[in-house]
Formats: C-alpha cells, structure tokens, sequence
C-alpha cells in the first residue's frame, strides 16, 4: 500500500469553538468522521451528547470531541495545536495519501475497488493493546 505523506495542502490551525480552544484542520479530501467513527472497528468514539453532529471518545489516554464542518474540514475541540501535533493527527491519518491508496487498491483488486467505493477506506492509528482486542 502506499503510505506516502504528501497531503501537503492540509492546514491546522488553532481557533476557538464551543468556548474552548480548539484545532481546525482544513483542506481533508475523500475524509468522513462518520464513515470512520461508523465502520465497525472504532470502539471508543460515539455520538456526542453535547455537540450536535460531533463524536467523542477517548484514545491515546485522551478526551476528544471532533466535528467536520464541511466536507473537507474538521475542528478537534479542547485540543492544543501541540495535542493535534502529538496525537490526533497521527491518530486520524491526517497526511495519507488516500486518493494514491484508493487508486493503489483499484489496480490491485477489483474486489477490493468495489468495496472502497461503497463504503471508503477508513484507518486510524489504535495502540497495540487495542489492536490485538479488535483482531485477536
């Protein structure tokens, strides 16, 4: 697979949301939090209560709350942009180059292609404990 980072039009930049500080990460492509939090191997996030539209869960030993404003953003709420850096970045996938994987696993497989067009590809960064829970 190609694991290359080169999403290099991707922004992170702290704001303010909801009264909090918050991290809002601009120019996402082909990224869905809901497809992502609803594909069956994310545990730990859920609907928000408080935020309409938003997920929280834990990871890392931290709290979030995450939104995508558009298609093509998302603002990580009560994070630092050292936090983002640190953690959630890695952990959201952020600099991978989804449509070069997408297109990796189109000329590989046509299985595969349909079922990246049906539901996407979804990858986050899980700790090694939660790896082997989700697959052992």
């Amino acid at each position: 697979m190609n694991d290359v980072i080169s999403k290099t039009y991707i922004t992170a930049r702290p704001t303010e949301a909801y009264g909090s500080s918050a991290v809002k990460v601009c120019g996402l492509q082909n990224y869905s939090l809901y497809k992502t939090f609803d594909c069956g191997q994310c545990f730990r996030f859920e609907p928000s209560r408080a935020v309409d539209g938003a997920f929280e869960g834990v990871a890392h030993g931290r709290f979030l709350r995450v939104y995508q404003d558009t298609p093509d953003d998302m603002t990580l709420l009560d994070c630092s942009m050292e936090e983002y850096e640190n953690i959630w970045r890695r952990f959201f996938s952020i600099d991978k180059d989804w449509d070069g994987i997408k297109a990796d696993i189109e000329r590989r497989s046509p299985v595969l292609c349909d079922a990246a067009a049906k539901a996407g590809v979804r990858n986050f960064t899980k700790g090694l404990q939660v790896e082997l829970q989700s697959y052992g």
